[in-house]
């Protein structure tokens, strides 16, 4: 959870599961030990941890990337313009928000 008023705390993921008759599978066996959304980049989600605080980490480099936050998606429409134009060669690979 992020928020507050975010929905996903563990108590509600089980109530949810029961009323539909799923099972929960958890514990360490179940442990998740990749990003499939990163193609198991485990540069990046060292990185994510660091920033995120999750866990100190000195496995990454991102010397040749850009990061940046934004507060409006039309900057964001800019930036990206931006980076096409400066580097037509270059890939924008990951562009995430959180509403």
């Amino acid at each position: 959870m992020i928020r507050q008023n975010d929905v996903g705390s563990i108590s509600h993921i089980r109530e949810l599961s029961t009323s539909v008759s799923s099972i929960i599978y958890e514990g360490e066996d179940y442990e998740l030990s990749t990003q499939f959304r990163c193609s198991g980049a485990s540069g990046f989600i060292n990185w994510l941890d660091n920033v995120l605080q999750i866990r100190e980490t000195a496995n990454y480099n991102f010397d040749n990337y850009e990061f940046e936050i934004v507060d409006d998606p039309n900057d964001l429409t800019i930036q990206i313009n931006r980076i096409q134009t400066l580097k037509p060669k270059c890939t924008i690979r990951i562009v995430a928000g959180y509403a």
